[in-house]
């Protein structure tokens, strides 16, 4: 086995739905975040009614010959998208999923579209803890830009990842951190969003 995929469907709310695609990664196979890096191709979700999808943070891949990629390795990756319509029957639209499926020898493109299956109540606390782990909006209280240096109040960590939306260019050149400040000092060319990786969790940055 490569890589195996499900759909689930299940309620956040009495008229609230979301669905969830599910990914189980075997060794020495991954798959790709939205943004692949320098090869790759997205890994996506489509169906009727459904809002922006919803990406769990990456992680980096160096492949043969310095390329970089951005996806997800060996395990479980769960990648959700709400329903964007008030529903209180259950979504039974079919749903699309496509992905790229590599190890570093070759590659695989797969798709997936079958109606979603409802979820049990072990997958629901799953699907749960999987959507709490989202990358967080960061409050404007907790952030300050100051030209290329970014401030942000977050608990102390040993780890700063940035990972960007769109494009290549790596975009932090390099970070530090006094008391519950890490200060991020960006490349001047970024513009745009990206997902910040510490050691605890990760967050989105708009620059």
């Amino acid at each position: 086995m490569s890589v195996s995929t499900s759909v689930f469907v299940f309620r956040v709310g009495l008229c609230t739905q979301m669905l969830a695609a599910h990914f189980e990664i075997s060794s020495p196979w991954h798959i790709y975040w939205k943004n692949p890096g320098e090869s790759g191709l997205a890994t996506e979700l489509e169906g009727d009614e459904l809002a922006e999808v919803l990406y769990p943070a990456p992680v980096r891949f160096d492949s043969l010959g310095g390329v970089v990629n951005y996806g997800y390795g060996v395990g479980e990756t769960i990648i959700f998208a709400p329903v964007s319509e008030r529903k209180c029957f259950l979504y039974r639209n079919p749903i699309s999923v496509s992905w790229l499926e590599c190890t570093t020898e070759t590659c695989v493109k797969k798709s997936y579209s079958k109606i979603p299956q409802r979820v049990s109540k072990q997958q629901r606390n799953q699907f749960k803890a999987s959507f709490e782990q989202l990358p967080l909006r960061l409050s404007s209280q907790s952030i300050v830009h100051r030209d290329l240096t970014v401030e942000i109040l977050l608990p102390s960590t040993s780890r700063v990842e940035l990972f960007p939306d769109e494009g290549l260019e790596a975009i932090l050149d390099s970070w530090s951190q006094e008391e519950d400040i890490v200060r991020l000092y960006l490349n001047a060319s970024f513009q745009g969003e990206a997902v910040l990786v510490s050691e605890e969790r990760s967050y989105f940055l708009s620059h």
